[in-house]
């Protein structure tokens, strides 16, 4: 599959406590809000898997700001 120019998809795997604090829905604001795609959902080691896609400034601006502006009782390790 061919990504339109500009198009970029980011993968991500996210541990620590982001299980039951809110992080999910978290990180779908912050990608709806920057247009991005794509889904968040649990792992089984209590950690997340991320996969975004879109713009690559979006995609930049989302991976600088997931760590700042998470729910504050949440933590990446």
């Amino acid at each position: 599959m061919v990504q339109p120019m500009g198009m970029r998809r980011a993968h991500l795997y996210i541990r620590g406590l982001v299980q039951g604090v809110g992080f999910r829905p978290y990180v779908f604001a912050l990608a709806t809000s920057r247009g991005l795609r794509g889904f968040v959902s649990n792992l089984a080691d209590a950690g997340v898997e991320v996969v975004v896609e879109g713009e690559e400034s979006a995609l930049r601006e989302f991976v600088e700001e997931l760590p700042k502006k998470k729910p504050s009782v949440s933590s990446i390790d």
